[in-house]
């Protein structure tokens, strides 16, 4: 994963951009404002649409937010209030 740098000078506008899951046009931020995105889909209750993002961010997030929805997806099979698993 490309390193997550950027000027001080900024940085808040940045992470603005992150945070709204905007493109920075860096790599590395971009992978996370994608997977923020991926995330705000599921959360959301777009489950298809938050896998299918989450199987095209490449790298190590991407791997760690597709097994996190499989481990969500166990959860919901196994749990007696299925509404509730995955949330917090």
């Amino acid at each position: 994963m490309p390193d997550l740098t950027t000027p001080w000078n900024g940085f808040d506008d940045l992470l603005d951009q992150v945070q709204a899951r905007d493109v920075t046009g860096h790599p590395g931020w971009d992978t996370m404002a994608e997977t923020l995105r991926s995330y705000r889909l599921w959360k959301d209750g777009r489950r298809d649409d938050a896998e299918r993002l989450a199987d095209k961010i490449d790298g190590p997030l991407g791997q760690a937010l597709t097994a996190w929805y499989g481990e969500l997806i166990h959860r919901t099979r196994n749990s007696p209030e299925p509404e509730k698993a995955g949330t917090r």
